[in-house]
């Protein structure tokens, strides 16, 4: 699969070691980042300069960054404006929530209505808030992109045949098509697992990979819809790094789209194969040696052994 990453008006670096530190900032603290272009530190308004001629601009994150959704609040204000006008897009409201988001933003709904009939993750609070509310008082479209994680359990149990199962006001929550291809992603994909029998690895991959095209095609479907506009979306690093992912489903979608990752490194490992980072500081360590560790220690909702596929 030809690697998906369009490079922009390259970064001229034309300055002297001043100019370098007028766009350095110290990572004090969890909220700091610092953005690099190539290695080399670049301001916010040089990133949304270069962002000018780009539909979509794939945001990745840790989770609960705090420094991660920092900048995501700051870039969607800076692109907000700039033109052209932007839509948020959102994995952390899914599809089937859309009408919920959409009457939250209309003053339907109050927040309370939101969290709880939109499914909200449980760091929306501290975490997304912001985005919600900077995109409701400024009326910038927001959508909710991801699958339903009920359809992603059961294909992560049964596979993707279990989409056969589906009725039709269930199936138009998902991918018309998702594809399980032997791709550069799902060769990385597969790397990272450690256990579990190839039917299990591959359920896995299909359920990732239903989040993924279910992402794209809600992103090539509203700029269908708006195509003056351009969109951001913020997911998971593992969603968009090096293009794969999310972006490659949409090039297989809608080749003529310029997209841009903009991926977070942690600084004491500031590695990555995209042009755009965003360095940060690292995250804690979620045990130490002699700690029983907790896979589910972030599951939000069913208890994966009480939740049943129909």
């Amino acid at each position: 699969m030809q690697r998906l990453f369009y490079l922009l008006i390259p970064f001229i670096f034309v300055g002297c070691a001043q100019h370098q530190q007028s766009n350095t900032h110290h990572l004090s603290t969890m909220y700091d980042y610092q953005i690099m272009q190539s290695g080399v530190p670049i301001s916010l308004s040089t990133l949304v300069e270069e962002l000018a001629t780009v539909d979509v601009v794939l945001v990745g994150e840790w989770h609960s960054h705090s420094g991660i959704h920092h900048f995501q609040a700051d870039l969607l204000q800076a692109l907000s404006k700039a033109q052209p006008p932007v839509i948020l897009a959102m994995e952390q409201f899914s599809t089937d929530k859309q009408p919920v988001i959409e009457n939250y933003l209309e003053g339907i709904f109050g927040e309370q209505a939101l969290i709880k009939r939109g499914d909200a993750w449980s760091n929306y609070s501290s975490d997304y808030r912001p985005l919600v509310e900077y995109a409701k008082a400024n009326q910038i479209p927001v959508i909710a992109a991801n699958a339903p994680n009920d359809i992603v359990r059961c294909i992560n149990r049964e596979g993707l045949d279990y989409i056969a199962k589906l009725p039709d006001e269930k199936r138009k929550y998902i991918a018309k098509k998702i594809s399980l291809e032997d791709t550069p992603y799902k060769q990385k994909f597969v790397s990272t697992m450690h256990h579990g029998t190839e039917t299990q690895i591959n359920n896995l991959f299909a359920a990732q990979m239903t989040r993924d095209e279910t992402m794209a095609e809600s992103i090539v479907t509203i700029l269908n819809k708006y195509p003056n506009h351009r969109v951001m979306l913020t997911a998971g690093k593992f969603h968009i790094e090096g293009g794969l992912g999310v972006g490659a489903s949409i090039y297989q979608r809608a080749p003529d789209l310029k997209i841009v990752v903009v991926n977070p490194v942690s600084l004491d490992k500031a590695e990555g194969i995209d042009k755009y980072q965003l360095n940060v500081l690292p995250m804690p360590s979620l045990y130490v040696q002699g700690e029983e560790y907790n896979p589910n220690f972030h599951f939000v909702g069913n208890k994966k052994d009480e939740f049943k596929c129909n």
